[in-house]
């Protein structure tokens, strides 16, 4: 499969930024709350969070496209608890990245309606730009913390899995451009590819495994069917900045994260118990 393709915007560094916007999400089994992080996965439910900190910034947030509500503090429902999920069970692009804002968590429903559990979260949210001027801004995801499940020998870290949508809003066909994160492999998963270069990804989801330690990505749907690009650090998913976001301009913004239950070699109970991870999502005008 190709690789993702970028969002369409043009990068470019500068050094300094005014934050004007963070949000906080979270994967908790142990109810304690950081900087409002929610509980996302686990046994406590919780919130997701959207916020605006800086009243002056001419970047609003909404959960609705038409930004009939343009706020400075967004919430969505969080999990009450998780279990390993194929991401060949998650929905297609075009409705998990539609223009619906809001939850679009993946529910488990009882026989009588009320929700069991969460088999992935998602949420979709808006930003735009209400300046007469061109906008700048640089956005990062962090990792601010987690703890290894009770009832496993390795990290929740090594299964998670993160999808970002990042698309401008068109109002007609849209587009759903997308990455996938996921932590480093394992150094005992990794070999060497034809150029010579080492491959230290994980896959996607499903993949097959040659003898020599190669490892091919064969996932039902072609968003799956692929590698994972690596997160930055151990503290950090991702960070980028964009310019050229023109007046008016509006991005729409899809989350999904699930514990990826074919990656096989990482994950060895169904539901982590006691596990925690704390996520940042952060905005800041350049």
């Amino acid at each position: 499969m190709a690789e993702p393709s970028k969002p369409q915007f043009q990068s470019y560094q500068r050094k300094k930024r005014r934050k004007i916007t963070w949000i906080v999400f979270g994967v908790s089994g142990t109810g304690v709350a950081i900087l409002a992080i929610i509980a996302f996965i686990g046994q406590v439910s919780g919130n997701f969070t959207i916020k605006l900190n800086d009243t002056k910034a001419h970047l609003g947030l909404s959960d609705d496209d038409n930004f009939t509500q343009s706020t400075s503090y967004l919430t969505a429902r969080g999990l009450p608890q998780g279990y390993e999920f194929s991401c060949d069970g998650l929905p297609t692009p075009d409705i998990a990245d539609s223009n619906t804002g809001g939850d679009k968590s993946g529910d488990q429903l009882a026989d009588d309606g009320s929700v069991l559990y969460q088999h992935y979260f998602g949420t979709t949210f808006f930003m735009k730009n209400f300046a007469e001027d061109t906008a700048a801004f640089h956005v990062a995801m962090n990792i601010d913390d987690y703890r290894t499940p009770e009832n496993q020998t390795s990290s929740l870290m090594e299964t998670i899995r993160l999808r970002v949508y990042e698309n401008v809003l068109t109002g007609t066909t849209e587009t759903h451009n997308c990455e996938t994160y996921a932590l480093q492999a394992s150094t005992s998963r990794w070999y060497t590819l034809p150029d010579g270069t080492t491959e230290t990804r994980e896959c996607i989801g499903m993949f097959t495994t040659a003898a020599d330690g190669t490892r091919t990505p064969n996932a039902t749907q072609t968003i799956n069917n692929g590698f994972c690009t690596n997160f930055e650090s151990t503290s950090r998913v991702f960070g980028r900045d964009y310019n050229n976001m023109t007046s008016g301009t509006i991005i729409r913004y899809s989350l999904q994260m699930w514990i990826e239950g074919e990656d096989k070699d990482s994950f060895v109970a169904a539901q982590p118990k006691g596990a925690s991870i704390t996520l940042s999502m952060h905005f800041s005008s350049i």
